[in-house]
C-alpha cells in the first residue's frame, strides 16, 4: 500500500517528528581556554549571524533555533 507523501514542515523538522532529517555538524578546532582564530571567528560570526541564518535558509536548511544560535555564540565566545 503506497503511503501519501509527508509534507515538508519546518516545526516538525526541528521537533524531530519529520521522517527523513539529519543533523549537519560544523566542527571547528578551538584550543581551550584561547581564542578562535580571527578567520574562523569571522566565519563563525557569519554562520550565527540573522544574514548567515538566512543564507541557510535559502539553501534549503533549517534555519538554528535563536537560542541554539545565542548559545554556540557564547560558547565560541563571539559576543
Amino acid at each position: 500500500m503506497a503511503r501519501k507523501p509527508f509534507p515538508r514542515r519546518d516545526k516538525a523538522i526541528r521537533e524531530g517528528e519529520y521522517p527523513l532529517t539529519r543533523h549537519l555538524y560544523l566542527y571547528i578546532n578551538k584550543a581551550p581556554n584561547q581564542p578562535l582564530a580571527p578567520l574562523e571567528a569571522a566565519f563563525m560570526r557569519y554562520i550565527l549571524s540573522l544574514q548567515g541564518q538566512k543564507a541557510v535558509s535559502q539553501q534549503g536548511y533549517i534555519p538554528l533555533p535563536a537560542q541554539m544560535v545565542r548559545a554556540q555564540r557564547q560558547a565560541l565566545e563571539l559576543d
